[in-house]
């Protein structure tokens, strides 16, 4: 039979540390009971169970803080016409202050890979030179959830006078549920074939961005 001692209060013989219990016992609060801290609780003591969204948590029982994902691509070089996809002269962003967070995102023949599941935010921008009165060009998101077949799911236009510069975006918070099949690609539709879509190894011009932002 376990033995119950009744006192209102403890405190160290010495010092001021207070030890309760042994390495390897567990200290049970039994359920009904409350447990409360009026000083400090080093969050780093705890490593198991699940805390409350309510208290700062995620309600789940793992948490990592924070985005940590974030890529960024560019065309390298202009071209005339259309793309469908944009799957040549690709580069990730390499000068100047360029940033990545993680793994960063995988590209082929022009259709990009998650390094992990996640809610994405996908962004596309065209970057044009309107060299006569055809003057726009389309920026289309194109999404797989089946690693086949590819769906608009997202369009940004660029616009400009004739002889002027545009660009225009196209953005998508994606749902990646399964990196094998949810993939993207994007597509450039070039007004007559006449416009310059501009593209620059050494500043982003026309260019692709990836950010996870949280959990599946």
């Amino acid at each position: 039979m376990a033995s119950i001692l009744k006192v209102d209060k403890l405190d160290p013989q010495s010092g001021t540390a207070l030890e309760i219990g042994t390495s390897g016992d567990t200290i049970t609060v039994p359920s009904g009971a409350t447990f409360a801290v009026s000083g400090t609780m080093n969050a780093s003591s705890i490593t198991a169970g699940t805390l409350a969204i309510a208290r700062g948590g995620t309600g789940t029982t793992s948490y990592t803080a924070g985005i940590t994902e974030a890529d960024s691509w560019r065309l390298t070089t202009d071209f005339t016409g259309d793309a469908d996809p944009v799957a040549s002269n690709l580069e990730r962003d390499d000068n100047y202050g360029n940033g990545i967070i993680g793994t960063g995102m995988s590209e082929s023949s022009g259709i990009f890979t998650f390094p992990s599941t996640g809610i994405w935010l996908v962004r596309g921008t065209v970057f044009l030179y309107a060299n006569n009165s055809a003057n726009y060009a389309d920026c289309y998101i194109k999404v797989t959830t089946n690693n086949s077949a590819y769906n608009t799911s997202s369009k940004g236009e660029a616009y400009a006078g004739s002889g002027d510069y545009g660009k225009g975006s196209a953005w998508k918070i994606l749902d990646v549920t399964d990196t094998t099949n949810v993939k993207v690609q994007f597509t450039i539709l070039n007004a007559d074939n006449l416009n310059t879509i501009r593209g620059d190894t050494d500043a982003n011009e026309t260019d692709f961005q990836f950010i996870r932002l949280g959990d599946t």
